[in-house]
């Protein structure tokens, strides 16, 4: 019998595999993913890895949902992992002279510049120092506009000094570095994103706000993206039995799954802060 405190291990040769992975060389990684898979804190999931130009690993691995074997074509919501794709358009922006890294947010969105968020840099943004790390936005229901007004009225963290700490800014300072490139370059963030850097790498089922046509024709390509705990999580998942991601890091129930997990296909939301992709190759 196992301890309370015991995790389950499924071995990684257990689960079923799409694609490279080399365990010898991946020992470690494999022993992590092989305890979260035991302990329920998922289903499965996708690496890729390179060392020095070798892929060691480039693989689904376990289940998309219940009975249905991960794959590397899978795909399934980005979340936070956006946040690289909003650094690389800021960067591009600055590469082409439409902005300084140490400019005030400000200056090209006044409106932001209250509840001592005056001196707020872009810089301080993209590295999570502005002292802005409010996690209720409003998203999805109060739009890209409403989160950006409910953003630039948040006030400043008491006695943060910006740029001297770090603290996670889970959502906040994302829309505002999206709505930086709208106002910059006059296209919406997911268009940009979209023309500027995924089609350019011929990362062709990358998005940032999926058409709901396009989200349709991927069918079951779309991996949920729900705790491995959930009860009916897979072909239709329902407010009041799944957790998404985001509930999953609390332990409870949430009444917004439909707006995190793929699989709700009769009440998902596809809006311009959801992201669904898939590697570039």
């Amino acid at each position: 019998a196992r301890s309370s405190g015991e995790r389950r291990v499924t071995p990684l040769s257990a689960l079923a595999i799409d694609g490279v992975f080399d365990r010898a060389r991946l020992a470690r990684t494999a022993a992590e993913l092989e305890a979260q898979v035991g302990a329920g804190l998922e289903l499965g999931g996708q690496l890729f890895l390179a060392l020095q130009g070798e892929v060691v690993a480039d693989a689904g691995f376990g289940a998309a949902r219940p009975g249905e074997p991960m794959r590397r074509d899978h795909l399934m919501l980005w979340m936070s992992s956006t946040k690289p794709v909003a650094a690389v358009a800021i960067c591009q922006l600055w590469e082409r002279g439409r902005l300084e890294l140490d400019d005030p947010v400000a200056l090209h969105i006044p409106e932001f510049a209250q509840g001592g968020k005056e001196r707020v840099t872009v810089r301080h943004l993209l590295t999570h120092t502005g002292g802005l790390r409010m996690v209720d936005t409003g998203w999805p229901a109060a739009g890209w506009e409403g989160i950006v007004a409910r953003v630039c009225a948040q006030r400043r963290e008491p006695r943060w000094e910006p740029g001297r700490k770090a603290g996670y800014h889970l959502a906040s300072s994302w829309f505002i570095l999206g709505e930086l490139v709208r106002r910059l370059d006059g296209r919406r963030f997911e268009s940009y994103a979209r023309e500027e850097i995924f089609e350019p790498l011929g990362a062709r089922d990358c998005w940032i706000g999926m058409p709901a046509q396009r989200w349709r024709e991927y069918g079951a390509r779309m991996a949920p993206m729900c705790c491995a705990r959930a009860r009916n999580c897979g072909s239709r998942c329902t407010r009041a039995t799944a957790r998404c991601t985001t509930a999953a890091w609390r332990g409870s129930p949430t009444r917004g799954c439909s707006t995190c997990c793929a699989a709700c296909a009769a009440s998902v939301r596809i809006s311009s802060a959801s992201t669904c992709a898939r590697k570039a190759r």
